[in-house]
């Protein structure tokens, strides 16, 4: 896609979702004006191609640090003081060595993934030091409840614009975002408590990036349209993603336990999800994660 933008590509050798107007833009965006002053200004051809896919992953690989470095200091509840935050990033780092690995791909997968947890850093961030902790029930938060301080409520904000980007980028993760807030929300009416200023403009933020995607998609094809509309016709109800494979609904079950070898690894998550659901925050992860596998298991093309 973003050669095609330069130039260095003829449409009709574009792959079929192109034609049918059903890739968001986001990324093919954003490499085609990092790369723009190459192509364009030093003249740089197609055969140049292994020069600008390093420079795709240098600039991977420097995005993916961030990732670390914005969670990596522990709210009060799971910090031992003895410790700092370099040291902690260093331990994410060895733990999560995958991760940047993960990122330098150049896939929409790996993209996306790297918006989704720049938001889930920052909205953590907020609510982490704030009474709202995501560590607390809601019927443990103190009565004078900080979330609507306005530094919560502006990373609340960016949160949501982090996550709306993750959706422009990989719109299957519209299923976590979304399970994730609505779980969240449900979480606060069942308590009987008020939706907070907080969820509010995380939901906004997402909305926000609704008319910059399709606004980007329609510079990047020319025409205006509404990729995630198409992209659901194509894939969903007409099911042309089961042309290039087509797996049984229990296809997760058996990888999981042949991939990590552990028979008991789906013991181990749903006690995980069970541990945890008491918590405000990994109750709305558990949302978000069990929103997008159920809605998968039902999808042929996995």
């Amino acid at each position: 896609f973003t050669y095609l933008k330069h130039g260095l590509q003829q449409a009709h050798q574009m792959p079929w979702e192109y034609g049918k107007h059903m890739r968001p833009w986001l990324q093919p965006a954003v490499y085609y004006w990092v790369t723009y002053p190459f192509v364009h200004w030093l003249e740089w051809e197609y055969q140049a191609i292994e020069r600008l896919t390093t420079l795709f992953q240098l600039l991977l690989i420097a995005l993916a640090l961030p990732c670390f470095w914005a969670i990596a200091p522990l709210p009060a509840p799971h910090r031992d003081g003895t410790r700092s935050k370099r040291q902690w990033m260093m331990v994410y780092l060895g733990v999560l060595w995958f991760m940047p690995f993960m990122i330098v791909r150049h896939s929409s997968e790996a993209f996306s993934i790297f918006f989704l947890t720049l938001s889930l850093a920052s909205i953590y961030r907020a609510l982490a030091n704030s009474s709202a902790s995501p560590f607390e029930s809601p019927r443990e938060e103190n009565a004078n409840d900080s979330s609507g301080s306005k530094q919560v409520l502006i990373w609340a904000f960016v949160a949501g614009l982090f996550a709306g980007c993750s959706f422009w980028s990989r719109f299957q993760l519209g299923l976590f975002v979304f399970g994730f807030w609505i779980t969240w929300v449900a979480s606060t009416l069942i308590e009987k408590r008020r939706v907070s200023w907080a969820q509010v403009l995380f939901a906004a933020g997402v909305v926000a990036t609704l008319p910059v995607g399709v606004a980007i998609d329609a510079w990047g094809y020319g025409v205006w349209t509404v990729s995630p509309y198409n992209y659901f016709m194509e894939n969903i109800l007409y099911d042309k993603s089961s042309y290039f494979g087509r797996q049984p609904w229990h296809y997760y079950f058996g990888q999981a336990v042949g991939l990590t070898l552990n028979p008991l690894i789906w013991l181990w998550l749903a006690w995980a999800v069970k541990s945890a659901w008491r918590s405000y925050w990994y109750r709305s992860i558990s949302g978000g994660l069990l929103l997008f596998f159920v809605a998968h298991l039902f999808i042929g093309h996995k």
